[in-house]
């Protein structure tokens, strides 16, 4: 191979790495979000589950990083998706040759063969879900303290 060719090939491989490493940091970044939107969420709302007056401005104010986390949820999705898919671009440009899984010939790439249920809800699905319940949860909590309440006081 001439030196031209295998500087091409050395970039294409940084490159290649560069997606890779990309694609973990998004989930990474993902996943440490939770843990902190959990520990926040659970240790306000744990202090603060006894008392009404508190939880009539803890559940409204808890809905904002709900409503960041799954904004940035969907956008960790796609931001994986995109490297994802320039990962899987990328390889044929290195001639990979094919590789051999339970016999079969196939091409190295990122797509994770799995069933029929994580196909029609991948992990970015339980993610999302787990935001969209919980903003659901906290916006019918919020109306249940402070808006019912103050209308039965209000129709006495």
């Amino acid at each position: 191979m001439s030196h031209a060719k295998e500087i091409k090939a050395e970039n294409i491989r940084e490159v290649l790495r560069q997606h890779g490493a990309h694609g973990r940091h998004v989930e990474n970044e993902r996943t440490w979000f939770l843990v902190s939107y959990l520990i926040g969420i659970s240790t306000l709302l744990g202090q603060t589950a006894d008392q009404t007056n508190v939880l009539k401005w803890v559940l409204p104010v808890a809905i904002l990083p709900t409503v960041v986390g799954l904004v940035l949820s969907i956008r960790w999705g796609q931001t994986f998706e995109h490297h994802r898919e320039q990962f899987d671009a990328i390889i044929p440009l290195l001639g990979v040759p094919p590789i051999k899984v339970d016999g079969k010939e196939d091409k190295p790439d990122m797509v994770i063969k799995t069933g029929w249920f994580y196909k029609k809800f991948p992990t970015r699905f339980w993610f999302n879900m787990f935001y969209s319940i919980t903003l659901i949860g906290l916006v019918v909590g919020s109306i249940l303290v402070n808006i019912l309440p103050a209308a039965a006081t209000t129709a006495k």
